[in-house]
């Protein structure tokens, strides 16, 4: 839910600053670039108050996580309210990060905005220059910069969240070990971990480091994983810090757990368990990218999304991307396959609609005409994209308007090709309406109604 909530808040962000742009572009530079930092000074605002509030949202839902599994282990003596609210010191301390990472991004922004009119009173053109902002904002929305590296807001929250839930079920572990042990958590990585935590896996520290047989938990040296008013080893860290008692352990048990967590740090994995992590993360990546990819369906479609389950989604996404790489693609064996194709096009042609028409300026009305458009001609079998829809519909209103209707467009679409370009594409045209498909998806990309043929094109 909160990932969801993260996306929606960056693309309304990020259409208000386009709204912003849309009408200021007829003004001069000077007016233009007052009026855009200060929607960016509100956008980032805006931004850093969901951000605040979905990281206390994800230490709450972490406490809490870590407190059921205490239980189960028959510990948590303190109470639900004490354990969440020693976690919450983690976001507190946390929002002065927030603070700076928000605070340098916005001055990012403001530069990036006073460069752009700058170039534009050096003889660049002000609506061009609004056009090149808006492009940027429209494709990635927000953007924050960490180091030198800027990323888009909602990979930083995304990142962000899930680095506070982790921290905060740590803080209610490690306080759970001072309360029911004798100060002393053991690192649990996962079975596949990455270079840096697998280094620290299975080491045994001391919590306020009274137990001075073991490595404190917190500290600067090479065998200390965690920095002072931290609960994580690195940011989006899956390892946990549980509660170890030494007197549920032989005495050699216990010696050798010294030993080892003392020993020098090792920051390199063997070739096989490297291996196995990035082979883990390969998997992760395109389980993230098909979980977006399934969600950005869902929003764009609504009531017209085809997969009602996400393992449907990734089960047609995986025979199209292995249809690809095999390169033996059979459009008529293989329904998933075609189902898949035909459903990505949809979601490219509307949401070009939908962007095109936000940084454009088209009214609610007109992108609805063209969305209506697109499901009218997907009836009769025929596919449109975004810029053909726009010719046709530019073409049936106004003074300009022309004499031909939907059904003489895919008339001459069902028709063989008689014409070429000269830039190859073939050209299908009769009864005065010329139309160009793409090739390999079938889809109409532009629609023409002209009562004598180029003289340019070739006769097939």
């Amino acid at each position: 839910m909160i990932i969801d909530n993260i996306d929606r808040n960056n693309r309304a962000l990020a259409m208000g600053l386009i709204t912003v742009l849309n009408r200021s572009k007829i003004m001069g530079a000077d007016a233009v670039l007052k009026s855009y930092k200060k929607a960016l000074i509100k956008a980032y605002s805006s931004a850093f108050k969901y951000a605040n509030g979905y990281q206390e949202e994800s230490v709450v839902s972490g406490a809490r996580e870590a407190i059921d599994a205490l239980k189960g282990m028959g510990g948590a003596k303190k109470s639900d309210a004490i354990h969440i609210g020693q976690a919450a010191d983690i976001n507190r301390l946390s929002v002065v990060d927030l603070n700076t990472v928000f605070a340098k991004s916005l001055s990012d922004a403001l530069q990036g905005a006073e460069l752009a009119v700058k170039k534009a009173k050096n003889g660049g053109s002000i609506i061009d220059i609004v056009e090149e902002i808006k492009r940027d904002v429209n494709e990635n929305g927000l953007s924050i910069l960490q180091g030198k590296r800027r990323m888009s807001l909602d990979a930083y929250l995304n990142g962000m969240v899930r680095t506070a839930r982790a921290a905060a079920a740590n803080v209610v572990y490690t306080t759970a070990a001072i309360e029911l042990t004798d100060g002393l958590v053991i690192c649990r990585s996962n079975r596949i971990t990455c270079p840096i935590c697998h280094n620290f896996n299975g080491r045994v520290f001391s919590v306020d480091g009274k137990d001075t047989r073991f490595p404190p938990l917190y500290g600067d040296g090479e065998v200390s994983p965690l920095k002072e008013g931290y609960g994580t080893i690195h940011p989006n860290c899956r390892c946990s810090f549980m509660p170890w008692h030494s007197g549920f352990h032989t005495q050699e048990e216990v010696e050798r757990k010294i030993e080892y967590s003392n020993s020098p740090a090792k920051h390199t994995q063997g070739a096989r368990e490297a291996a196995k992590y990035n082979e883990w993360q390969k998997v992760n990546r395109q389980r993230s990218s098909e979980l977006r990819e399934y969600e950005e369906m869902k929003r764009t479609l609504g009531d017209n999304m085809p997969y009602k389950t996400l393992g449907g989604f990734r089960r047609a996404r995986r025979d199209y991307n292995n249809a690809i790489k095999a390169g033996s693609i059979d459009k008529n064996a293989n329904q998933r396959y075609n189902n898949y194709a035909r459903t990505k096009r949809e979601v490219k042609t509307l949401s070009a609609i939908r962007k095109k028409g936000a940084a454009k300026g088209y009214t609610s009305d007109y992108i609805a005409k063209m969305e209506a458009t697109y499901y009218d001609f997907k009836k009769s079998g025929i596919e449109l994209t975004d810029h053909s829809i726009n010719r046709f519909l530019g073409q049936k209103q106004g003074g300009g308007k022309q004499p031909f209707t939907k059904d003489d467009v895919i008339a001459a679409a069902k028709q063989p090709a008689n014409f070429l370009q000269k830039d190859g594409r073939e050209v299908h045209y009769y009864n005065n309406v010329s139309v160009i498909i793409k090739p390999d998806t079938g889809e109409i990309i532009t629609v023409n109604y002209r009562e004598k043929g180029s003289r340019t094109w070739i006769k097939l």
